[in-house]
């Protein structure tokens, strides 16, 4: 990905969505007008995770808005950096890069550090997902070893209902709209591969419903990890099912082109090449 003006605001609408004031990771304020503007009190520019000294491509997963000043202070420091007045990690998940805060509590002894990392939290927003997979009719065990593998990272849970298995997946918080739409694609996945195993007769009949949920402090959030759930009746329609959030956060909502009022909608999309790939395999059950 070149890293360019045109770039830039395509990166900030997948991180921020419409917003024009955000937050950068180290908590600073920017405003979508004043990309690569040093003379701007919210001048931001993009920034590589890994940096280039170490390897980083410029690829999207690798590339991060940022401050201008943060980008300074961040620099081609690996694998602990100080910006804003908050220690950060640069770790590796699976196979990219992330930025993590490191918390040493010892350091809130510094009554700077203490309040930059209140003020930090006070606009802090958190969204959540649910993805729940309702399968009828399993005559093969190995779907539910198969669609944790693809959930690998997040807490997975199944039940029995009669002749149908509910599988729940919690996501962390999804911060960007980017986190949002990785968990979607994950949905288009497992849809793909449901619709093989169906006319494998390995499955009978399916669903697949992911919704998203909005809070705006830490204490409502965490609450919600422990009580929160999807309440609507689950339809085995062989698709996939999203909520108004998951819709205007994520593709979805260019490629429905709707102009419906949920709460829902149908997604059925899934992956054609590898329905194609798949349909070539020697595989009978």
């Amino acid at each position: 990905m070149e890293i360019n003006q045109k770039n830039a605001m395509s990166l900030w609408e997948k991180t921020y969505g419409k917003e024009i004031i955000a937050q950068d990771f180290a908590g600073r304020e920017i405003r979508k007008g004043s990309y690569n503007d040093r003379n701007s009190k919210y001048g931001w520019n993009i920034d590589h995770i890994l940096p280039k000294s170490r390897n980083g491509k410029d690829s999207e997963h690798n590339l991060i808005i940022t401050h201008i000043i943060t980008n300074d202070e961040k620099g081609n420091k690996f694998p602990t950096f100080n910006a804003n007045g908050t220690v950060f990690n640069i770790i590796k998940v699976q196979n990219h890069y992330e930025i993590k805060e490191k918390i040493d509590y010892d350091n809130f002894f510094d009554p700077k550090i203490g309040i930059n990392f209140f003020e930090s939290r006070k606009n802090e927003r958190y969204f959540y997902g649910i993805i729940k997979i309702r399968i009828r009719n399993v005559k093969e065990f190995a779907i539910y070893d198969f669609i944790k593998k693809i959930f690998q990272n997040n807490e997975t849970t199944i039940e029995k209902y009669y002749y149908e298995y509910e599988i729940t997946i919690k996501t962390e918080n999804l911060p960007t709209k980017n986190d949002i739409q990785k968990y979607l694609d994950n949905c288009v996945l497992v849809n793909t591969y449901l619709k093989y195993f169906r006319n494998k007769n390995i499955i009978y009949s399916y669903c697949i419903y992911f919704y998203g949920y909005y809070f705006n402090n830490l204490i409502d959030f965490e609450i919600s990890l422990k009580e929160n759930d999807i309440k609507d009746m689950l339809y085995l329609n062989d698709s996939i099912t999203i909520n108004d959030l998951v819709l205007i956060n994520t593709s979805a909502e260019k490629e429905l082109k709707t102009h419906a009022f949920g709460p829902t909608y149908n997604y059925n999309y899934i992956y054609t090449k590898l329905e194609e790939e798949l349909s070539e395999l020697n595989f009978n059950k």
